[in-house]
């Protein structure tokens, strides 16, 4: 069954595209000069993703600003910017930014992320592998302090 001439265009396209997305989700300094031409041409000729991919930077961009106001500005901007884009696969990610606005510009004022958290819970982990199973959480409790201090 042959496909029609209509669909044998979109077909090539999707067919060039393949592969292609791990290029458009790496930040732009760390492509190699042909990978940039690749990106170039898919944002040239696939106008819609052109448009997302200018929204990811800019919203990459929010994390550039010294000060939380700045930041707020700049993100109640790409809000509205990507909203009226009417692109629907922006709509999970517009629903994310507008539903922890206050958490992300929490870093602003703390310059806190949670890496010290995952440690210790990578820690806390580590201690129940290695013990199977404890008698009850006090000794668990105690074993955790007791690798959390460097004492064993």
């Amino acid at each position: 069954m042959e496909r029609s001439e209509g669909g044998g265009g979109r077909l090539k396209d999707a067919t060039k595209l393949k592969g292609q997305r791990f290029f458009l989700l790496r930040n732009v300094e760390n492509l190699s000069p042909s990978q940039k031409e690749r990106v170039d041409w898919i944002l040239e000729s696939h106008k819609e993703i052109g448009i997302v991919y200018g929204l990811k930077e800019s919203l990459r961009d929010t994390w550039d600003y010294d000060s939380g106001y700045g930041a707020a500005n700049h993100l109640l901007d790409w809000l509205i910017t990507a909203e009226r884009t009417g692109i629907s696969a922006l709509r999970d990610i517009i629903k994310v930014v507008d539903n922890h606005f206050s958490e992300i510009l929490n870093w602003f004022r703390s310059k806190m992320n949670n890496g010290v958290m995952e440690g210790m819970n990578s820690v806390i982990q580590a201690v129940k592998r290695r013990a199977r199973g404890y008698r009850d959480w006090r000794n668990l409790r105690t074993m955790c302090y007791l690798r959390g201090s460097g004492l064993c």
